[in-house]
């Protein structure tokens, strides 16, 4: 399954945001620190994850990671309005 998420710290706010087309894979490849985005595998040991929400965004019915790269470009700013809201409650 394809998809849109986010892991936001939940005292600064700082988000990440990432696509995916194998959302399960990347979430235990960023929770296991195997294979993950260097920044965020910092802030996860500095931090601790319990102080990371992580929210899926959108879960999306794509074929290819082409598709997923069409689809996640034309919701972007969709998904920034969203992520403000989130960060500004």
């Amino acid at each position: 399954m394809s998809g849109i998420y986010a892991f936001m710290h939940n005292d600064t706010k700082k988000l990440y945001v990432g696509s995916t087309f194998n959302l399960a894979r990347i979430m235990d490849e960023h929770l296991n620190n195997r294979n993950s985005n260097i920044n965020l595998q910092r802030a996860f040991t500095k931090y601790g994850l319990i102080h990371f929400s992580l929210y899926i965004l959108e879960v999306l019915n794509t074929f290819s990671e082409a598709d997923l790269s069409a689809v996640v470009e034309k919701k972007n700013s969709l998904h920034v309005k969203l992520l403000e809201n989130i960060c500004s409650n």
